[in-house]
């Protein structure tokens, strides 16, 4: 009841021809469904603000008046401001709830304010963009900017801000300043995903969903609520039985798994990576839980020489024993089932001890199992 969210897909844009864009607001509908599942971010509904392009009529072929437009993603934000400003006013605090996610789908760019390179902004592109001047400030929705704000106010205790955009580099003739003031609180958790890296571009597919569906979707998002809904959990340092999926780990997994997504043409250069950033930086994002999950385990395979006897342990972190393989004779290959993290497997065979650290990413779910050698 004290997460909230903001959900936007756009897709219709008149004033740009190609690309033409068919899977902004299928990702924000999956992201939503994510957010209400109990599951999920297990939000209440009346929490969670969605725009999407189908919400507004399309009036033509021309962008002048093409919606929705700045004032009308504007609205949806400045909302969870008037909160924050009634709460200050009536002695209560600063503070709107306590986890904010903010989703944003469709085109987008880089702006960068007066050719500052310096701010590593990412901004999505409101539907009456003009085609000649797509920099200008009434254009585009800066998600960094807006994210940061509710941060630096110490509306949220945490904001986590998820963009499938491009983020093409253009000139932008002012600041986006709209939240003044803006605070400078610390203390707020961020995390920020991107679809791509600065001024880079991301790109969507036909996709086939559990049940054998196929939409367009953008790569990215798959990959994120792929993640989000168990396959970036690793096991919990003070529980192994129970999932945890934090920021370095759906950071890792991201990296790891877009490229199984992208399209052969497209892997051998310019390849979409993901861009991440978080606060604060320390044990590199392993201290920041995102939730609880149910633990997804990939196949490995322990290869030890034909005719061994003794035991395999399997030590996750290398400290807490997951699995205990005897090895007798036969056969020279055991298979295992292992959650996503870093492990340190112990072989005791034929009189001797060896030992090797490996690592599951979760892409072995592929059709191709991983595999430790110790032959």
């Amino acid at each position: 009841m004290d997460d909230y969210a903001i959900v936007i897909g756009l897709q219709n844009y008149p004033g740009i021809g190609e690309p033409a864009l068919s899977g902004p607001e299928n990702d924000a509908v999956k992201f939503k469904e994510w957010i209400l599942s109990e599951t999920g971010g297990n939000l209440a509904a009346a929490n969670v603000i969605t725009i999407l392009s189908s919400d507004y009529p399309v009036n033509g072929d021309s962008f002048l008046n093409a919606k929705p437009a700045f004032n009308d993603v504007f609205v949806a934000f400045a909302n969870l401001r008037s909160i924050h400003d009634k709460n200050i006013k009536s002695g209560n605090g600063p503070k709107v709830g306590r986890r904010l996610y903010i989703f944003m789908s469709g085109h987008g760019i880089a702006p960068v304010p007066y050719g500052n390179k310096i701010q590593k902004e990412s901004a999505l592109l409101m539907a009456d963009v003009d085609p000649t001047n797509a920099g200008a400030w009434q254009y585009h929705f800066p998600g960094v900017y807006a994210a940061s704000w509710f941060a630096d106010n110490e509306c949220f205790d945490e904001v986590f801000l998820f963009m499938d955009c491009c983020r093409d580099i253009t000139i932008v003739p002012s600041s986006n300043i709209f939240f003044p003031p803006k605070g400078n609180a610390d203390n707020a958790i961020r995390f920020y995903a991107f679809a791509t890296k600065w001024s880079s571009r991301a790109r969507e597919k036909p996709m086939k969903d559990a049940a054998g569906n196929i939409s367009i979707r953008g790569i990215f998002t798959v990959t994120l609520l792929l993640g989000l809904s168990g396959a970036a959990a690793e096991p919990d340092p003070a529980n192994p039985t129970q999932g945890i999926i934090t920021v370095a780990s759906l950071k890792s997994y991201l990296y790891q798994n877009m490229k199984g997504f992208i399209a052969p043409e497209f892997l051998t250069a310019d390849v979409q990576e993901p861009d991440v950033d978080y606060s604060p930086k320390a044990n590199d994002g392993r201290d920041i839980v995102i939730k609880t999950s149910v633990l997804q385990t990939f196949p490995f395979m322990i290869r030890v020489p034909a005719g061994a006897t003794g035991s395999i342990s399997i030590m996750y972190n290398g400290m807490v024993a997951v699995a205990q393989l005897q090895v007798n004779s036969a056969p020279a290959e055991l298979p295992v089932n292992l959650a996503r993290g870093k492990y340190l497997a112990i072989v005791a065979i034929n009189g001797t001890t060896r030992s090797k650290i490996f690592d599951v990413t979760g892409t072995e779910d592929t059709g191709k199992e991983g595999v430790v050698d110790f032959n």
